[in-house]
């Protein structure tokens, strides 16, 4: 049953990270706050009580005072996720008594337990940007959870990243598999399928069972299982234009030296259909998704990470062009 919305504010970013899934050639904008405005409007009429602001970075949004002013208005709560270098500057201050009523918390990315490990993902000097929001956010009781990528040089950091996060009193860790980017393969960053599955084992053999913290696995469906209910099942996604997105991962993700298109994944826009024929569609899209998920189970392909899904929806196009165990 849908119950939230993810909802793309920006896709401007301060960073440049090797595997980020966005497109990068697309221009860059902000959402409107009057397309905010009409967004809340219409899934708040439906019961839809829980917001996700994502991005590229909510920081970066210069409206975003308004933003959490108009959540509050509407009666809903939210949370979103963020790389935290701007964090201290741009987003806590606005964290007042008045928002803490409806603010859900916040999510951070930590790819690494050292700075090492971390930057080279990311940007230089983020890791200490990310470890200082973290210990903020714990000593003013904001709840915080860490989404943590696993790659080719951090992937023997599994134990330390947890270790690190239960100790600064980070509510949940997400281990994520991530999804090829060019770059990933170009830089050799990316662990081959079998990798992941070994990884996994571990994560949930061994990590898992030894932290109260709550830790999971991301971006992977359990082989044990048909199907997985990943973020479709749970929420709706709509980019800063006001698209319907059928998964936040699927929002103008990069087609390597071309600029995304549209395919299966665009539902409408929200300004010209509204809500309820958005939800429609989404349910739709997702029965036809569920059907083709079941279908290649019973063919013997077990569903392990968001790749099978993106090739469904043809975003894997551009991995025709590299050598990988994932073309």
């Amino acid at each position: 049953m849908i119950n939230n919305i993810a909802i793309d504010i920006t896709n401007h970013c301060n960073f440049d990270c090797i595997h980020c899934l966005r497109d990068k050639l697309s221009p860059r904008a902000h959402m409107q706050t009057e397309l905010l405005e009409l967004v809340l409007r219409e899934v708040s009429s439906v019961g839809i009580r829980e917001v996700c602001l994502t991005g590229g970075e909510p920081a970066l949004h210069p409206d975003l005072k308004q933003i959490f002013r108009l959540i509050k208005e509407y009666g809903m709560r939210f949370s979103l996720v963020s790389n935290a270098f701007l964090f201290e500057e741009k987003i806590f201050p606005l964290i007042d008594s008045e928002v803490r009523e409806c603010f859900s918390g916040v999510c951070f990315s930590l790819d690494g337990a050292t700075s090492a490990s971390h930057d080279m993902l990311r940007h230089k000097g983020s890791f200490e940007k990310v470890i200082k929001a973290i210990d903020i956010c714990v000593k003013e009781n904001i709840p915080v959870s860490v989404k943590s990528v696993i790659h080719r040089e951090n992937i023997k950091e599994i134990a330390d990243v947890a270790c690190l996060c239960a100790s600064m009193g980070v509510g949940s860790l997400g281990f994520v598999l991530l999804t090829p980017t060019p770059r990933l393969i170009s830089n050799e960053l990316m662990p081959s399928p079998q990798e992941y599955m070994d990884v996994t084992k571990y994560i949930k053999g061994r990590i898992i069972p030894s932290f109260a913290m709550i830790i999971n696995v991301e971006g992977y469906a359990d082989p044990d299982y048909k199907v997985s209910f990943c973020n479709p099942a749970q929420g709706i996604s709509i980019d800063h234009e006001g698209n319907f997105i059928f998964c936040c991962n699927l929002s103008h993700p990069t087609a390597g030296d071309r600029m995304d298109t549209f395919g299966k994944e665009f539902l409408g826009n929200i300004k010209e259909i509204g809500i309820e024929e958005g939800i429609i569609r989404h349910y739709r899209t997702f029965a036809w998704f569920m059907e083709k998920t079941i279908d290649l189970n019973l063919k013997g392909h077990q569903v392990r990470n968001c790749v099978s899904c993106f090739k469904l929806f043809d975003k894997m196009d551009w991995i025709k062009e590299y050598e990988s165990p994932y073309n």
